[in-house]
């Protein structure tokens, strides 16, 4: 009785545990600001776009490369309510999170035309 009851707990967390991740990764894309911002990088097909979710600093952040390998592209990081969060690239080299590479955990492609 003791196993059987122990077996439905450690199910029962396993499978809670599974739909809180799928209801997170859902939730992102109900973000409106991401949400059209995907839909005018699909519109514009001069150059390409990349949008990555992040975890850094223990948050959810987002990298938003608005022309892919163009010389002087301003790749900026944002947080969940589009502040601002890092700076990379530009015309001077800007880089506002020195430890971004190193302590950044990529996550998955929300929007990606780079292909």
């Amino acid at each position: 009785m003791k196993k059987t009851v122990l077996f439905l707990l450690i199910i029962s967390v396993v499978l809670s545990c599974k739909t809180n991740k799928t209801t997170k990764q859902t939730d992102f894309n109900q973000i409106a600001w991401l949400s059209s911002l995907k839909n005018n990088f699909k519109e514009d097909t001069s150059r390409k776009h990349q949008i990555i979710h992040y975890k850094y600093n223990k948050k959810d952040v987002f990298l938003v490369d608005d022309c892919y390998q163009c010389a002087d592209g301003l790749i900026r990081i944002y947080d969940i309510d589009k502040n601002i969060i890092c700076e990379f690239g530009g015309i001077i080299g800007k880089n506002t999170c020195p430890d971004f590479e190193q302590e950044a955990k990529k996550m998955n492609f929300i929007f990606n035309d780079v292909n």
